[in-house]
């Protein structure tokens, strides 16, 4: 009896010791799972919320990008109304010419209060955000390009970009002629300073009638340098050329025609406006618009030259350089008119 109550005494206490592990094991694995989904939960949240921050700041900037867009449209309307406007008063008032001469008579550079743009035809005028790039040339917010066309009456945005060379992939589909043509820090050079033969490179379709051509030149010394356009066959150039030319009396900007390999008289040709104008060691951004026969270039944003010629109506653009000249060419494009 005594032997059968101590074995259910000590069965009893078995049973209930386990049955408080089991129980105490179970609390404890309980409170692991519950610790665990916890953080779990914490790590969820808090990608959720990265994903919600990315996504509001997202739309942040869609807004704020739509938002620029549409105040440069609404510039650009404005723009376009007000010479409306000002073609209707000279018709009343038969005024001519018929648009005005300029937009402004504002400084090339950035909008401010004192540099304000389309002051002539629009009130108020813009003092921000904008750019002029040259007398009838704008910059939007955006990096559109604009051009006022004085003798339609139109702004307009550029045309897409033809070809566009940063020269930091080499010569790519340049074709070159001449010893000293060279890829240097994503520069096209020409020259070494050294007395040599003619250096030049071409590139793009002798098909292009109408561009503009633009790049950044830096000449190092030497006589001068060339960017050619309507350009035919370079073993044997035929097409134009404007000249950037320190060599040609006292320094000179010039209009050439080539014929057949030989370069011709100059058709047109400037001194600069500043007679302490430096031909050297300063980047200058040089673009020549080409446009049925008529020629225009701008040296720095400023109109240096006019020419016309109707010999050649199509070609590609190229660029030179003679005797000891050592000259750069950085970020050149072809735009249409």
């Amino acid at each position: 009896m005594v032997g059968g109550g101590v074995i259910g005494l000590v069965c009893r206490w078995d049973l209930k010791y386990n049955s408080s592990m089991s129980t105490n094991r179970y609390k404890h694995l309980s409170e692991e799972f519950r610790a665990g989904y916890t953080i779990f939960e914490i790590i969820i949240v808090i990608l959720i919320i990265a994903v919600l921050a990315l996504t509001a700041v997202a739309f942040f900037y869609n807004i704020h990008g739509e938002a620029v867009q549409g105040g440069e449209q609404g510039v650009v309307g404005a723009v376009r109304s007000g010479l409306a406007t000002y073609a209707v008063e000279s018709q009343m008032l038969n005024r001519q010419p018929r648009y005005p001469e300029m937009l402004d008579d504002a400084e090339s550079g950035a909008a401010a209060p004192d540099n304000l743009f389309f002051s002539t035809i629009v009130a108020p005028s813009i003092n921000s955000d904008w750019n002029k790039i040259d007398t009838n040339r704008y910059e939007g917010p955006t990096g559109v390009q604009y051009i006022y066309d004085q003798a339609n009456g139109t702004f307009a945005a550029t045309d897409p970009v033809l070809a566009s060379y940063s020269f930091d992939e080499g010569e790519g589909d340049w074709v070159v002629r001449g010893t000293t043509v060279a890829i240097t820090d994503g520069q096209l050079v020409l020259g070494d300073g050294e007395w040599r033969p003619e250096n030049r490179a071409f590139v793009g379709d002798e098909n292009w009638t109408d561009y503009t051509v633009e790049t950044d030149v830096l000449l190092q010394q030497g006589s001068g340098y060339g960017i050619f356009f309507r350009a035919q066959n370079p073993d044997s150039p035929e097409g134009y050329i404007f000249q950037y030319d320190p060599g040609y009396g006292s320094g000179t900007f010039l209009f050439r025609r080539w014929d057949a390999g030989h370069e011709r008289s100059p058709f047109a040709r400037a001194e600069p406006a500043d007679p302490d104008f430096d031909w050297y060691g300063v980047e200058r951004n040089v673009r020549v618009e080409v446009q049925g026969d008529t020629f225009s270039a701008y040296v720095d944003g400023e109109l240096v030259l006019t020419g016309t010629d109707d010999t050649y109506d199509s070609g590609s653009v190229g660029v030179r350089s003679w005797h000891n000249s050592l000259v750069e060419f950085d970020n050149m494009t072809v735009t249409e008119p």
